[in-house]
């Protein structure tokens, strides 16, 4: 694969909608390259996009189960539900 892609390629590595790619975009978390008129991606911009959400995601699932595991210790010690 080029190390440069199109929208359309980009969607598809991505696995994301255009509007998706487009609003990483507006938010300045995915660099794009302009030639002319035309929209391109690097390759590399994509993979580390890919690894800072992949580290996002870990954080969140790392935050919810701690919420979880402080519940349970509270409704074990006050036997209270909710």
């Amino acid at each position: 694969m080029n190390g440069l892609m199109t929208v359309a390629e980009a969607c598809a590595y991505l696995r994301q909608s255009r509007s998706s790619l487009y609003r990483a975009v507006k938010r300045g978390e995915l660099p794009v390259v302009k030639l002319g008129r035309s929209t391109r991606f690097l390759l590399a911009h994509l993979d580390e996009y890919i690894g800072e959400n992949l580290i996002d995601a870990a954080r969140r699932i790392e935050m919810q189960t701690a919420r979880i595991n402080a519940r349970r210790i509270y409704q074990r010690r006050f036997g209270e539900t909710g």
